[in-house]
């Protein structure tokens, strides 16, 4: 919280010097301005003002479980925390058909106001977040207290049934229709009891002052974000003037209710698209005796065609070493370069749309790569010289793959009883091993 507040007030700040600058007629002022404002930036820069992929919310829930079966305990889905909690006294259980039409089951939820099912999110959503959030909603009856609700501590915002006639909306003691603070419930969408309807919910959070707007469509089935207002699908806007965090969702009913198609998303997406692209969480490397190795972990991957490793270059720029299949989460460099490597990922989803994420990890190869000569070798004998890194041992392989000479240590490798022909030469380190071609005359 307290980082996210710094980087409002820093970017604040930064845009006043920066305005400052470019109407300030003294030139010396100018440049202690500019001095200012560019220390800013930086220092914005570093407080991370541009996400990471680790921060991106993504989570769906089509409710595909074994009709029959109760909806407490299921962990479908993906991009979630952990899986359904229920609340006691409800009801909740999987019934087939779907809401979505797509083919699956759905959930329907009963029971007591109290009893509803929770899940958790992976990551909060937080001021200066933006959400988008999209799902299918039928109720039984009127008055059923049929709603999801985005939960924290306290409760941020409900969205269904409002409780008064079957009138469906958006209510909180902290919602509003202005922006002013004050409180109040808002009702503004005239959706029948039994209708079947898509609602889109955008949740946008601002960190000073503490606000979350909400936005909200019904039935919108275009491929690119809506428009506020003159869209007519456009339901109403509203606001939650007060502090907020979002950690999980909740849906319940009082008289039944059918949810489907449950879908959250930091960026926009289509109605039928609940496949998710790779939301990164870790990247690690280290070295190893057969090369540096590269491991990665992941939320989703439901996108995903294929998975890139990138290696930085001498240049400076990170080119694919190796594309592996959607769900690898491992690669061993085996040939890593001198010094110190820098890795990072990425991945090229089903539509062909390629993401590059902004991970970094190292991991040290030979600082100076072990030569041996002559090559090709004559005279029965082989010379390896050690680099900068210590020479464990060198072994000699025929194209096969069987082993045909062997030496602990670098030096002097007998070659005299080796047939003429083309061999491998593999030089292991203490961190990494190099391979390269020998020639034997």
């Amino acid at each position: 919280m307290l980082k996210t507040l710094l980087k409002a007030i820093f970017i604040i700040i930064e845009k006043f010097l920066l305005n400052q600058l470019f109407n300030f007629k003294n030139k010396k002022m100018k440049k202690k301005l500019l001095k200012a404002g560019f220390g800013l930036a930086l220092f914005t820069f570093a407080l991370g003002v541009n996400k990471t992929n680790a921060q991106i919310i993504s989570a769906y829930e089509n409710f595909d479980y074994t009709v029959g079966t109760a909806f407490t305990g299921q962990n479908g889905g993906a991009g979630w925390a952990g899986p359904w909690t229920g609340g006691g006294g409800s009801n909740a259980q999987v019934v087939a058909g779907n809401l979505t039409g797509s083919v699956g089951a759905t959930a329907d939820v009963r029971g007591s106001w109290g009893a509803a099912s929770f899940r958790s999110i992976v990551k909060t959503f937080d001021p200066g977040d933006v959400l988008w959030v999209r799902f299918a909603m039928q109720n039984t009856s009127p008055n059923s207290g049929t709603g999801l609700t985005f939960h924290g501590s306290p409760e941020m915002a409900y969205f269904g049934d409002t409780g008064n006639g079957g009138i469906f909306g958006t209510g909180s003691a902290n919602l509003n229709e202005d922006g002013t603070g004050g409180p109040g419930d808002v009702r503004a969408l005239g959706v029948n009891t039994g209708d079947l309807h898509t609602y889109l919910i955008k949740m946008t959070g601002t960190p000073t002052p503490n606000t979350v707007r909400l936005d909200v469509w019904v039935d919108y089935l275009g491929t690119t974000p809506p428009l506020v207002d003159t869209d007519p699908t456009f339901g109403y806007t509203c606001y939650r003037n007060a502090t907020y965090n979002f950690i999980r969702v909740r849906i319940n009913s009082d008289n039944g209710a059918f949810f489907d198609g449950l879908r959250l998303s930091s960026t926009y997406f289509a109605p039928d698209d609940y496949l998710l692209p790779l939301s990164l969480t870790s990247l690690n490397a280290k070295s190893t005796a057969g090369g540096n190795s590269v491991t990665w972990s992941y939320t989703s991957n439901d996108k995903v065609a294929s998975i890139s490793v990138l290696r930085k270059d001498k240049s400076g720029e990170f080119v694919s070493i190796a594309t592996l299949g959607a769900n690898a989460t491992s690669f061993t460099d085996a040939n890593p370069l001198e010094g110190t490597n820098y890795y990072k990922l990425s991945s090229k989803d089903t539509d062909g749309s390629v993401t590059n994420y902004d991970l970094v990890a190292s991991a040290k190869g030979f600082d100076i790569q072990p030569t041996f000569f002559p090559n090709p070798a004559t005279g029965g004998v082989v010379n390896v010289v050690a680099g900068s890194g210590t020479v464990k041992s060198v072994s000699i392989f025929d194209l096969s793959g069987r082993k045909v000479a062997s030496k602990v240590g670098a030096g002097a490798v007998n070659t005299s009883s080796l047939v003429k022909g083309v061999y491998i030469i593999e030089i292991a380190g203490e961190n990494a091993s190099t391979r390269s071609k020998l020639v034997v005359e």
